[in-house]
């Protein structure tokens, strides 16, 4: 092999790090994290696929336990989407934040690549590429918390740079900052150190200016678990001890605060919990109770939404907010697939821990792969509360893959399976990668169509033309907005019927479109909008609201007994005091 190419074997980690600061860079917020998914998952198979070639496949520290799980989970996680309402969804995700099965896949897979091709020199590339390139993006942060007009193409969130959302750009933040201080601790020399003293010092005021409590308490969590690591000499009981305590406070975490969105201890432990946690505990309680739909195989990643308020205002107009995923990565998993999917996800986030804890004390213990270390267990526990921001899982997924490789005696002794299996495992692994990155640039072009400020032909033929909900909804609203009730907007109803049995604010839009074809054409759509109530209450069974308006909707046409009938099932579920007063009103009390 020349050295040339070595060279380029050896760097696939450090270009998909780049991958994910050059590419939220250079395109739209809302179409990033879909683009940075596609391409990681191209670089991931060539490298993946090298490896074998090269037999690099048969010694890596991909032996270990971690690939074997994690190409479980990604193996049920594909078999759960190819059976959700919506499997292009679940698959690919939403557009903007893109959680379905593709992440889970691309992550294994970028890891993996990591792994067969890594190196100390390697490890120092990626450390300094994600500590530069994710300070340019905490900058961007916090330039625009300054005033600076960078936020442009994002369609939520408060101070995030060019990244999508505040949330998951702290994610980035603590991966940039982790990298930076472990490049600090190895720095040659005094500039060296210096410049990474101020890359740390942005990502800490990108996390500071996003106003992330879960990225806080990511960094809480990662610090201790640092520092239960740093005082022992090794001990393996330790070393379990501390992935136990870890596992303890994730699940138990998440169960408790189930139980307290569940109502299970009182509103007023619910009220703290949705104060303290912006909505989780309303979040939540709708993904309890849709959970209780499919507990043990769950309903497909990516197929989770819910409102979080929504009232009446004074001359009707409705007023609503939402969200679309859970906010908690055990929850997303349960949601996705099940138990089944929970269990193989701690399995695989456990043995990865023991497999970083291993290659750090056959190292000797540095200091810098120690901060490596928490920082990714802070990323692991911020997104308790969010969903996973693509940058931060791509470039944390290259950081550890290649800690992972860099053992490979040890792995090649200590290995479970023969080399024969490990090349057939890598190799299943590179092509379902290439078969992803092919679904995800079908899609592709519609998000580029779609961005935000695009006219309502751009949305329709975005819409049409892809796969996304996210997308559909806001075609169908402004083709409403404009055209009223035609052949496109019947168009858009038909196409995404499946889709408004787990997105609430698609089947909120098209109860609008019959409601607006009844009154404008006269048709007969009271059948069609009892339908899609019942649609919107499969995506969010905890909410009163289709009830509600379906109660209105009857009352409008004069149908005064079915009016009443939905009053009645509405007032079972938590409303509004002004809300309450109409359905009142309706049954006459």
């Amino acid at each position: 092999m020349s050295r040339t190419v070595q060279v380029a074997y050896r760097g696939p980690a450090v270009v998909l790090v780049g991958l994910s600061v050059v590419v939220p860079l250079l395109a739209p917020a809302y179409a990033a994290s879909g683009l940075l998914l596609a391409l990681a998952l191209i670089v991931a198979a060539g490298a993946s696929a090298w490896g074998v070639r090269s037999g690099d496949a048969t010694g890596a520290a991909g032996c270990r336990a971690w690939l074997y799980f994690g190409i479980s989970l990604a193996a049920w996680l594909c078999v759960t989407s190819a059976f959700a309402d919506d499997p292009w969804t679940s698959f690919l995700g939403l557009a903007g934040q893109h959680n379905g099965t593709t992440l889970w896949v691309a992550a294994l897979a970028v890891a993996t690549a990591s792994a067969l091709a890594a190196s100390k020199r390697s490890l120092r590339a990626v450390i300094v590429t994600a500590a530069g390139g994710f300070g340019i993006l905490a900058l961007l942060a916090v330039l625009e918390a300054l005033g600076a007009p960078i936020s442009a193409g994002r369609l939520w969130g408060s101070a995030a740079g060019v990244l999508e959302n505040s949330l998951s750009a702290a994610q980035t933040f603590i991966v940039g900052g982790s990298a930076s201080v472990a490049w600090a601790m190895f720095a040659s020399g005094r500039s060296e150190r210096l410049v990474a003293i101020a890359c740390a010092a942005l990502s800490l005021g990108g996390i500071v200016v996003t106003d992330s409590r879960a990225g806080v308490v990511g960094l809480a969590i990662g610090l201790a678990a640092g520092l239960m690591l740093a005082v022992d000499r090794g001990s393996s009981k330790t070393e379990r001890g501390v992935a136990a305590v870890l596992t303890a406070i994730a699940t138990g975490g998440t169960g408790l605060g189930l139980a307290v969105a569940g109502g299970a201890l009182g509103s007023s432990a619910f009220d703290a919990l949705n104060s303290v946690g912006t909505d989780r505990a309303l979040i939540w309680r709708s993904a309890v109770v849709r959970l209780g739909e499919s507990p043990f195989v769950g309903c497909g990643v990516e197929q989770f939404s819910a409102w979080i308020d929504w009232s009446l205002q004074p001359g009707g107009a409705l007023s609503y907010y939402g969200a679309y995923d859970p906010h908690n990565v055990l929850l997303a998993l349960l949601l996705g697939g099940g138990i089944v999917a929970l269990a193989l996800g701690i399995l695989t986030a456990a043995t990865v821990f023991r497999g970083l804890v291993t290659t750090w004390n056959a190292s000797g213990r540095p200091m810098f792969m120690l901060v490596l270390i928490a920082g990714i267990v802070a990323l692991a526990f911020s997104t308790l509360f969010a969903w996973v921001s693509v940058p931060a899982a791509i470039g944390a997924a290259a950081i550890v893959g290649t800690l992972l490789g860099l053992d490979r005696e040890r792995s090649v002794s200590m290995r479970r399976a023969s080399g024969e299996a490990h090349r057939v495992a890598v190799t299943a692994l590179a092509v379902a990668c290439a078969a992803f990155a092919l679904a995800a640039a079908v899609v592709m072009p519609a998000e580029f169509r779609a961005l935000p400020g695009a006219d309502v032909d751009a949305l329709l033929e975005g819409a049409l033309t892809g796969h996304d909900p996210d997308i559909a909804t806001r075609a169908l609203a402004a083709t409403l907005d404009s055209v009223g009730p035609g052949d496109e907007a019947a168009a858009l109803v038909d196409r995404y019927a499946a889709a408004r049995r787990w997105h609430v604010d698609l089947a909120l839009r098209t109860l609008a479109y019959q409601q607006m074809r009844s009154a404008v054409h006269g048709d007969d759509t009271f059948a069609a909008f009892v339908q899609t109530a019942n649609q919107g209450l499969e995506a969010d069974p905890a909410s009163g609201i289709w009830y509600f308006l379906t109660a209105l909707e009857a009352e409008r046409l004069g149908m005064v007994p079915e009016a009443r009938r939905y009053a009645g099932l509405a007032l079972d579920y938590p409303i509004g005091d002004a809300e309450r007063i109409q359905l009142q009103r309706i049954l006459g009390l």
